[in-house]
């Protein structure tokens, strides 16, 4: 049992090969921190696809939308949630 104590606030084992769900569990769709291995950054805010993997969704302008698959680190939290309505933003432009 010792062997699957989880660390560093992840819901990976030390070996990171056993994804075990948080008392509250991730479902799918859920924002959670993704973990990725080619970038430098520690985590990106993506969606949960099951088995303790995310995806994130990067844009760039010369190659269009690409999407990454990485460990979840823990559950996300969105930055920015309250966003105005855009009815709402449309009153308030000015010119």
């Amino acid at each position: 049992m010792k062997k699957d104590k989880l660390i560093d606030g992840s819901y990976w084992n030390k070996k990171q090969t056993k994804w075990k769900q948080p008392p509250v569990k991730i479902k799918h769709g859920d924002l959670v921190d993704v973990e990725l291995e080619d970038f430098t950054s520690k985590s990106f805010l993506g969606r949960y696809i099951g088995k303790g993997y995310g995806v994130v969704e990067f844009y760039n302008y010369a190659t269009g939308v690409k999407h990454h698959i990485g460990k979840v680190v823990s559950r996300g939290l969105d930055r920015n949630p309250r966003l105005i309505s855009d009815d709402e933003l449309l009153k308030i432009i000015e010119d």
